[in-house]
């Protein structure tokens, strides 16, 4: 067993984050968009090559899985040392991910 942590570009991460929060942003006026969660969901995930179950899971937890990332028409998008320091910010407050044994390596009793 060990512990390991995914750390993706300041860039990417910054553009996932912005896309999850805007999906939630979205879906927050279906009343008047008619554009429920469930239904962005299944316009975008073949779009962006992810799974329905994924998406999902990123844009109902996009809060707390980027924390610090703020959609404001008002904020100037945030430079690359700023993207970093939310980056190492958020990676310093997430718990390690634990790695699964591979039960194919096991020996078979």
């Amino acid at each position: 067993w060990y512990q390991r942590r995914v750390r993706v570009p300041a860039e990417h991460y910054a553009t996932q984050a912005w896309l999850c929060l805007h999906i939630n942003h979205v879906s927050s006026h279906e009343k008047e968009n008619k554009m429920t969660l469930s239904n962005l969901i299944i316009i975008l995930s073949p779009t962006l090559l992810i799974s329905n179950t994924l998406l999902r899971c990123l844009c109902e937890n996009a809060e707390c899985l980027f924390p610090g990332v703020v959609l404001d028409p008002n904020k100037s998008i945030p430079t690359q040392e700023e993207l970093k320091v939310i980056q190492s910010e958020n990676a310093a407050n997430t718990p390690p991910v634990e790695q699964k044994k591979d039960r194919a390596s096991e020996d078979p009793l």
